[in-house]
């Protein structure tokens, strides 16, 4: 009686903690290489949201979803950044 299936745990664990891992430490790195100070502040903010949009893309490539499933979820995610630039922008210029 075998309650998980090994395979399919490698299937979905193997590249799930690999891409968690990997964008950690690079978000590690990328905070340790980066100094807090006030004139790195814009660029430390753009390369962390940069990163995990990365990662976040790259998530989805490499779990074992069927291509159509893969298609949807990057047309999703494409939306809500879409939304979310323009809802900035909409603030920037005093919009909403």
């Amino acid at each position: 009686m075998d309650l998980i299936d090994l395979s399919a745990l490698l299937d979905w664990g193997g590249p799930l903690t690999a891409t968690l891992v990997g964008g950690g430490l690079a978000y590690w790195l990328l905070g340790r290489t980066v100094t807090d100070k006030p004139a790195n502040r814009l660029y430390r903010q753009l390369a962390q949201v940069a990163l995990i949009i990365v990662t976040n893309v790259v998530l989805v490539l490499v779990l074992p979803f069927e291509t159509e499933t893969r298609g949807q979820l990057l047309s999703l995610f494409g939306l809500v950044l879409t939304a979310v630039i323009g809802t900035w922008l909409l603030r920037q210029q005093g919009f909403a």
